[in-house]
C-alpha cells in the first residue's frame, strides 16, 4: 500500500503545494511530553501542537460504506475531528487493492 500512497502523493504534490511536507510531518510526528514555552497563538505554538499529530491506519467502518470519499471525510471530520487521507479498496476483478488519496 505504501507504494500506491507515494505515487498518489507525488501526483497531489503537483496540485497542492506543501502536501508532502504536511504528510512527512504526520508520518514522523514527535509526541514528546516536554514542550518548550512559547507564546500562545504564535506559529511556534501551532507548530508544536501539530507536531504531536500522527497518521493511523484503521479498518473502514461499515457505517461509511456506500458514501463518497468526500462524504466520509466530512462525516469523520465533523464527528471525530480526524482527517481522512486515503482509502484502500479491494478490487473484485484482481487480487490486489487500489488506494485512493483524497
Amino acid at each position: 500500500m505504501i507504494g500506491e500512497v507515494q505515487a498518489c502523493l507525488a501526483g497531489k504534490a503537483c496540485a497542492v503545494q506543501g502536501i508532502t511536507t504536511l504528510i512527512l510531518g504526520l508520518l514522523t510526528a514527535d509526541a514528546s511530553e516536554e514542550l518548550p514555552d512559547v507564546e500562545d497563538g504564535s506559529w511556534e505554538d501551532e507548530y508544536l501542537k501539530g507536531n504531536g499529530e500522527e497518521i493511523y491506519e484503521f479498518a473502514f467502518p461499515e457505517s461509511l460504506e456506500g458514501m463518497t470519499f468526500s462524504e466520509a471525510a466530512l462525516l469523520l471530520y465533523e464527528q471525530y475531528h480526524c482527517i481522512l487521507l486515503a482509502v484502500q479498496v479491494p478490487l473484485r476483478s484482481r487480487q490486489k487493492e487500489e488506494v485512493y488519496l483524497g
